[in-house]
């Protein structure tokens, strides 16, 4: 079709057969290089088109971004001697942590999800710019360093499958903070020496680091820029009850809303159990409000917002309430979800064998980060044109009435190829081609407004 365009400057329509010429149109077009899923283009259609090869950013250029964004970002809310102490650090182990992974952990048939983009490095930029320094207590370089440590963890460790590679980037990021936060690495002795931390001395006489004494590095009010006199530590700021974790959920009320939540250092996982069991209380009382599972294309009618929107509320997909134990693993499942859910567009694919409570910790994790939870309702003749129309509703509660909501889709969802195109555009670009009419733009824009 783009050939019969751009060499007969029109299209015949298929219907009659009849020839319409197209007039006083520019095509301009954007591909890759075929490889990775993405197909050959022929020279007989690139030959059409005025080629510019755009070489990938050079390490020079993406430092020289990500300076810019935490510049401003450092330099609005941060004192001048923390921006200068932190934003060449920060800045630089951001790069350098993607182009390692990206040159590292390589797609294979078994871990074909490998694929790193800058984006991902954009990511990590954006747990860090969500905090503020009323979070980040009486030391806000130790504090950001924890949240780099965290983030970077959340958007290259959480993809990762073999503990080999997790390994690898928890190594990775004990080397940046050695060569870009200042770290010492030392022998360890029978006796520490006393340890120059900057402007202050932190005094360590203990035969082994444990994690208690790391963070207590990490928290020195005197702290200006982390360093460690034992490597083996840091492996504990990443495992163990007290590992580094960053959430929004901590101090919100479900009662009063979620909206000025804010990005703070999580407890150890012993506190935060408790914390996720009283939100799990709260959500089994609040069945028939925030949690509840919306079916988009429902039938019928039913009160509240879910029936304006034309879905129907089923309280929380079961008759029975929600019962989760809240070890270490599944805490730590929440704690993604809810930062996943807390950021624009934010999306996450659960792998897992089935039982293994997926759907109940997502379900859950919706309720913690103050989404309303909604989902196709498969019924007969249902196929691609009926799933846009449940996605235009979607669309409505999200845009249109400005509510914040979670789409869960399982495998047995997606009954034909054409859906993960339209999923394919919703999570690359926001937007589905083509969805809706201009009539109907024009009436979600008025309500947005």
């Amino acid at each position: 079709m783009l050939r019969l365009l751009l060499d007969k400057h029109g299209v015949y329509e298929r219907k009659s057969s009849t020839w319409r010429p197209v007039l006083d149109t520019t095509v301009v077009a954007a591909c890759g290089p075929s490889g990775g899923g993405r197909q050959h283009t022929s020279s007989r259609l690139t030959r059409h088109f005025l080629t510019l090869a755009v070489p990938p950013a050079s390490e020079v250029a993406m430092k020289g971004i990500c300076s810019a964004i935490l510049g401003g970002f450092l330099g609005t809310y941060f004192t001048p001697d923390i921006c200068s102490c932190l934003l060449r650090p920060l800045a630089d182990s951001c790069v350098e942590a993607f182009l390692a992974a990206s040159a590292t952990l390589l797609p294979t048939p078994s871990c074909s999800h490998y694929t790193f983009n800058f984006r991902d490095v954009m990511k990590v930029l954006q747990g860090i710019l969500s905090i503020r320094p009323a979070q980040c207590g009486g030391n806000a370089p130790a504090t950001l360093t924890q949240l780099w440590l965290h983030e970077v963890q959340r958007v290259f460790g959480d993809r990762l499958t073999t503990d080999e590679d997790r390994v690898w980037l928890k190594q990775l990021q004990q080397q940046l903070l050695v060569t870009k936060f200042g770290w010492e690495m030392q022998s360890t002795a029978a006796t520490h020496a006393d340890l120059d931390v900057n402007f202050g001395q932190v005094a360590n006489a203990a035969t082994s680091r444990t994690l208690e004494t790391t963070i207590s590095l990490l928290q020195c009010s005197q702290y200006k820029g982390p360093r460690s006199s034992d490597m083996q530590a840091t492996h504990a700021l990443f495992e163990g009850d007290e590992q580094v974790l960053f959430g929004n959920f901590l101090n919100r009320d479900p009662s009063v809303g979620f909206k000025d939540c804010v990005y703070e250092p999580l407890p150890s996982i012993l506190k935060l159990s408790k914390r996720l069991e009283a939100l799990l209380e709260e959500y089994n009382l609040s069945r028939g409000r925030l949690g509840d599972v919306s079916t988009l294309g429902g039938k019928g009618s039913s009160s509240g917002a879910a029936s304006r929107s034309g879905a129907r509320s089923q309280p929380g997909g079961s008759g029975h309430k929600m019962q989760l134990v809240f070890f270490q693993d599944a805490v730590l499942h929440i704690v993604r979800l809810a930062r996943v859910l807390q950021q624009p567009r934010g999306n996450a694919l659960l792998v897992g064998v089935g039982g293994s409570g997926k759907q109940s910790l997502a379900r859950f994790a919706a309720f913690v980060a103050g989404c309303e939870l909604v989902t196709v309702n498969l019924r007969r003749g249902y196929g691609p044109p009926a799933f846009r129309e449940d996605i235009k509703q979607l669309y409505k509660i999200a845009g249109g009435e400005g509510r914040s909501v979670m789409l869960l889709l399982s495998d047995h969802h997606i009954i034909h190829e054409a859906m993960l195109a339209d999923i394919n555009g919703l999570l690359n670009t926001g937007e589905i081609t083509g969805l809706f009419s201009h009539e109907e733009q024009s009436i979600l824009l008025d309500q947005a407004r």
